[in-house]
């Protein structure tokens, strides 16, 4: 599996090191944060989310071949803690399941032209939220429309670099609850791992079918 993770700037404040319901309580200041998302290692099995104001981890993610394929804990936290959350990429009905507190999350585009992902969304007061490709014939970003389609984040890719491979940037002034950013880095996350893999196999259709 083809992974996107790369580095990015973040002033996610919210997390900390207390209890996942303190972390919960405590809002996330949305205004010109930036998150990095890093690689652990060049076998692009693991990656990080990070700070970059603080340079402190905040996610730590697990990526497989097989299900689930990506998997979200809080930095730090014991191995055998339950997950934060857990997507599974279902590639033959193009839709990416996402469990997260407790919540079952089904994102899709909402028709077949449509390159849009959108899902009705807990966090956010069960609005549909979308991630929106800026440009329909690439997948180098990605903006996060609330459904009044006011920007809430963008999700930019680094193409030039081993380890890092984009950033999430916090747009607009509301404030984020921990719940809210969970899903947002969650979903942005799986949203532009999803659309990496379908250009990966698309463009190994196209060079095995002029092979033959």
């Amino acid at each position: 599996m083809n992974s996107v993770f790369g580095t990015s700037k973040q002033t996610a404040n919210a997390v900390t090191e207390g209890s996942n319901a303190e972390a919960s309580a405590m809002p996330a200041e949305s205004s010109q944060q930036v998150l990095r998302l890093c690689y652990d290692d060049w076998k692009v099995r693991q990656a990080r989310i990070v700070n970059d104001a603080s340079d402190t981890a905040l996610y730590e993610i697990d990526i497989r071949m097989r299900k689930p394929h990506l998997t979200f804990r809080r930095a730090g936290a014991p191995d055998e803690e339950t997950a934060l959350s857990t997507v599974i990429f279902h590639s033959w009905t193009q839709k990416i399941a996402v469990q997260v507190h407790d919540n079952d999350l089904s994102i899709k585009a909402r028709n077949w032209k449509q390159r849009d992902l959108e899902w009705s969304s807990p966090a956010f007061g069960g609005q549909t939220m979308a991630w929106h490709h800026e440009n329909p014939w690439t997948s180098t970003s990605i903006v996060l429309l609330d459904q009044s389609q006011l920007p809430v984040a963008k999700f930019s890719l680094a193409r030039f670099s081993v380890k890092e491979a984009g950033k999430i940037e916090l747009m607009g002034d509301r404030s984020l609850t921990q719940e809210m950013l969970d899903e947002l880095v969650i979903t942005g996350v799986a949203v532009v791992q999803y659309t990496q893999n379908q250009y990966t196999a698309a463009l190994a259709g196209a060079s095995g079918g002029g092979a033959a």
